[in-house]
């Protein structure tokens, strides 16, 4: 697992503390529809009888975990631009620096370099995604407020991880 780095100055809030707050309800004590931490189980047989079960965590990443994704893909590459590796190939590299990132709880067996089926990858990849998409979806949601697309004062508002419009991209 990745260690958070150096804490900021003051007034700042470290990622740890603000998955604290996201764990307790959030900074209004409010109770989140969705966790920022939950259990993907899996049990999984490889066609020679090989039987893998247990039971992950995944936490939605803050956005030092994604950049963390980023440097591990990137050295996973050896640096080589993506467009230097196949299709395939960068989709593992891509789903592997996701999931060392990511799942703060795998079951004993569990090593992302040693796993020999890539559907296995694409799995927890998958469910990762979703949880992600379903808390991100809910601060959206909560973002907006209660009129559909409506911001303050009516305005339509940008959504998270969407570019800006007249960004180049």
């Amino acid at each position: 697992m990745l260690e958070d780095g150096p804490g900021g100055g003051e007034g700042e809030r470290s990622s740890s503390k603000i998955l604290e707050d996201m764990k307790a309800g959030g900074a209004d004590d409010t109770e989140p529809e969705v966790s920022v931490l939950r259990k993907v189980h899996v049990d999984y047989r490889l066609g020679n009888g090989t039987r893998y079960t247990g039971t992950f965590t995944h936490r939605v990443p803050t956005i030092l975990d994604q950049q963390r994704m980023g440097v591990l893909a990137g050295v996973r590459r050896r640096h080589l631009p993506p467009e230097a590796l196949d299709d395939f190939t960068n989709r593992l590299v891509d789903q592997a620096a996701y999931i060392a990132a990511t799942y703060t709880e795998t079951p004993g067996w569990f090593d992302v370099d040693q796993i020999l089926d890539p559907a296995m990858l694409e799995k927890l990849y998958e469910e990762g995604r979703r949880h992600d998409s379903q808390f991100l979806g809910a601060c959206r949601d909560l973002a907006q407020g209660e009129e559909e697309g409506g911001g303050p004062e009516g305005e339509a508002q940008e959504g998270v991880g969407e570019p800006a419009r007249g960004a180049a991209g």
